[in-house]
């Protein structure tokens, strides 16, 4: 039931990878399926290849999405650590009354984090909180450049912008290589270490899966498999249904 109904045909020209599971009947739509969209896993990466070679590679980006901000809660939460200890570690004062008192002001309105460029700017007293915050903490601060710089990749109108884009956020994400590290430390004024969790993020939109992704921005190739992840999720529940019912 679920390889004939879940996956996503707009216009006859686009599937998902739910469609993929039955390799035997992918004959009937190696002529008509020019768009599949999927998340990042490398078996239906190489199924499609070979079973839809005709077909374009989107990949879905609310995955990259999804992705990239569990990455940014592990960093900020590596963040959080850091500073409180250093914090802790200071000689009593003003200037440490000053810092705590922000880092309960960060950690009481953790939403901002959560939050785009825009949504922040919508609200003053969100923009003056960020603001705050960010300038008492550079860790905070780079971690926001991060997050609103990747945001202006997909606000990107073309590929080539897109990647442009792409290129120089990923400059934030510290390289490998001590030598490398040195340097951009001594340039963003932020510990490396703080941020490696995004250098596998970062290797994945930027090397391993960088076509696909970008294909997104490709004419005509704005889609996502939303439709048939839904559909998948209504069959489920279809199914729980039938399996709870009395017999």
């Amino acid at each position: 039931f679920k390889q004939k109904t879940a996956y996503e045909i707009g216009s006859g020209l686009v599937g998902s990878e739910m469609c993929i599971r039955d390799r035997e009947n992918m004959v009937d739509y190696d002529t008509n399926i020019e768009i599949v969209t999927m998340d990042m896993a490398c078996g239906y990466r190489s199924y499609i290849q070979e079973c839809l070679p005709r077909a374009t590679i989107v990949v879905d980006k609310f995955h990259v999405y999804q992705d990239f901000l569990t990455k940014v809660g592990t960093v900020k939460t590596k963040i959080t650590e850091r500073i409180k200890s250093r914090i802790n570690a200071m000689p009593e004062g003003p200037e440490k009354e000053h810092l705590n008192a922000i880092m309960k002001m960060a950690q009481a309105n953790n939403y901002l984090f959560k939050y785009g460029e825009e949504k922040i700017a919508e609200d003053s007293s969100r923009l003056s909180k960020m603001a705050n915050i960010c300038e008492a903490f550079p860790e905070f601060n780079h971690l926001r450049l991060i997050r609103t710089g990747f945001e202006r990749i997909y606000a990107s109108t073309d590929r080539a912008s897109a990647e442009a884009v792409c290129d120089k956020w990923a400059k934030l994400i510290p390289p490998a290589g001590q030598k490398q590290i040195t340097a951009w430390e001594e340039h963003f004024h932020v510990d490396a270490e703080l941020f490696a969790e995004l250098r596998p993020f970062r290797n994945t939109i930027t090397r391993n899966w960088r076509n696909e992704i970008f294909n997104y921005f490709n004419v005509n190739c704005q889609f996502t498999n939303a439709v048939a992840e839904g559909l998948n999720c209504f069959i489920e529940r279809l199914s729980l249904i039938h399996i709870s019912e009395p017999t």
